[in-house]
């Protein structure tokens, strides 16, 4: 999904926008991951193992809830992404949420890891 041709270095991370945006309900997440194959074939990973997108990240005003990918290579060699290659699946779930938990209550205000601010 990048936009060129991205080489990561060993050990090296990077992070790039798909220019992919998910509405979501406010009972919903989207989980990515990265397609096995890459991380099989070519030890490339993402840092955090696991993408959450919250709801609220669609519209931010920090990047328009562009989805942001997170990429580390592991291996001991560069590693070349192709413009447009396929790198990321997602899932859509519900969840539940705790009684008592302390819900975010303001409206985000920016982009990755804006969150819990």
């Amino acid at each position: 999904m990048p936009k060129t041709e991205i080489t990561l270095q060993p050990m090296q991370k990077t992070l790039f926008f798909s220019d992919v945006k998910a509405y979501m309900q406010p009972d919903e997440v989207l989980e990515t991951y990265i397609r096995s194959s890459l991380g099989i074939k070519k030890g490339l990973m993402i840092p955090n193992n696991v993408g959450i997108i919250d709801s609220s990240y669609y519209n931010n005003p920090d990047n328009d809830g562009n989805i942001g990918i997170a990429l580390v290579n592991t291996s001991n060699k560069a590693v070349t992404i192709n413009a447009g290659e396929r790198i990321m699946q997602g899932i859509f779930k519900k969840y539940l949420v705790a009684d008592n938990d302390n819900v975010l209550t303001s409206k985000r205000t920016g982009g990755i890891g804006s969150s819990g601010e």
